[in-house]
């Protein structure tokens, strides 16, 4: 794993960081940061260097769609069981006119919808990674793949950086107008993708 040259990476080429953060602002507009942040990922599974160019910007944007899409499915069983622990407590609270009683039965599902939140999270980088490598839609879910990969210290240790310093550069980074929270995610973005692809093409 080469830590040194991930988190050099976003700063090889300050135009391109600067597109990135830019894109980032925008809703909708971001799906080309997206796309341009696997095409970094692509690019280090293929043993390149360099940050990608910005050209091909349709297909910049269809990547960025299909990835964030990636994520929400994986997301969907853990928003679907806190629905219903929201949901099922509201009506609870409301039939026995109890907070209490509304919380109790809420609880134990949100928890739960937490913990598939985590597991989530967990695994949707490596998924995304499989998609940027073929830009298959299908080996974003090619299972046995994806979990050989991720059950490895290697990935752990990874995905727990990302999560601590994605963290700290928001903290830092949002006190900047307009531009922090683009400036916080796009850089660890580039940086961690990279990371994980790396995780992909060590990991047999």
């Amino acid at each position: 794993m080469d830590y040194q040259s991930a988190f050099k990476k976003p700063f090889l080429d300050i135009k391109k960081l600067v597109i990135g953060i830019l894109l980032s602002i925008i809703p909708i507009v971001s799906f080309f940061s997206v796309g341009y942040v696997l095409e970094v990922a692509k690019s280090t599974i293929q043993k390149k260097k360099d940050l990608p160019e910005w050209t091909n910007w349709k297909e910049l944007f269809v990547h960025g769609l299909i990835g964030t899409a990636i994520g929400i499915i994986y997301a969907i069983p853990a928003v679907i069981i806190g629905l219903l622990a929201i949901g099922g407590g509201l009506l609870k609270g409301l039939v026995t006119n109890s907070v209490l009683s509304g919380i109790k039965t809420g609880a134990p599902l949100l928890i739960a919808a937490i913990l598939l939140l985590l597991v989530s999270s967990y695994i949707a980088p490596m998924a995304i990674i499989a998609y940027a490598k073929s830009w298959k839609f299908k080996d974003a879910f090619n299972f046995s793949d994806i979990f050989k990969k991720i059950m490895t210290s290697k990935y752990l240790i990874v995905w727990i950086l990302s999560m601590v310093v994605s963290v700290v550069a928001l903290g830092i980074f949002a006190v900047i107008p307009l531009v922090g929270s683009a400036i916080a995610s796009f850089t660890t973005a580039v940086i961690f993708m990279t990371l994980f692809a790396q995780v992909y093409t060590e990991v047999k």
